[in-house]
């Protein structure tokens, strides 16, 4: 039940510009605005809570499965899954992840989704794709990014105490083919700052730190 943190930055503007020393004098100066590469460092965090129920085994004799749930670090090719819940069709996970977002993923964000698999493991053949989960993301970049230059509209973001809650309820878990829903799985997913991250940390019903 450890937080983890996936640090690394791809497709990101998030370079720190070197501090040129001050000109005398310009102490007294008004801030000057930010550069058209200024970004600042946003995160994700993601919190799998449980499933609540998943279609049986067609094996009356062997109904539970050994669930664990897959997924792509958004905008990135690094595949993570949970840990296998074994025998059991309701499945706790109490998984935690915080991973950087790019100003890359965030325009990637009005048309790609979050999305996770949700398997069971064969203990002896290929494992079984029980579905899908499709998170639609674009409530993040039509809050944040101006619509006209595609920046950062810092005025959205630095007044909030907590980030862009994208969901915090129960996600259907779809079959690859036919649609149909193979069950129920508890999921948050939350996009901002650092400091708005951790606000909603300490002020949430998860225990990030046990």
């Amino acid at each position: 039940g450890d937080l983890k943190v996936f640090s690394k930055f791809t497709g990101g503007k998030a370079e720190e510009q070197e501090e040129k020393p001050k000109a005398a004098g310009s102490q007294n100066r008004q801030p000057e605005a930010r550069s058209e590469n200024a970004f600042v460092p946003l995160q994700a965090l993601l919190y799998i809570d449980r499933i609540p129920k998943i279609i049986n085994r067609k094996d009356a004799q062997f109904p539970f499965r050994n669930v664990y749930v897959a997924f792509k670090i958004y905008g990135t090719g690094e595949k993570v899954q949970t840990e296998t819940r074994w025998k059991t069709n309701t499945p706790y996970f109490d998984y935690k992840l915080i991973f950087p977002i790019s100003m890359d993923h965030l325009v990637k964000m009005y048309n790609l989704p979050f999305i996770l698999e949700v398997w069971d493991k064969s203990e002896g053949s290929k494992d079984e794709l029980l579905g899908l989960v499709r998170l639609n993301l674009d409530s993040v970049p039509k809050a944040i990014l101006d619509p006209e230059t595609e920046e950062i509209n810092y005025f959205a973001i630095n007044p909030n105490q907590y980030p862009i809650l994208i969901c915090d309820e129960a996600q259907p878990i779809k079959a690859l083919k036919g649609g149909q829903e193979n069950g129920q799985i508890l999921i948050t997913l939350a996009v901002g700052t650092a400091l708005q991250v951790n606000c909603y940390i300490f002020f949430s019903k998860i225990i990030f730190f046990s």
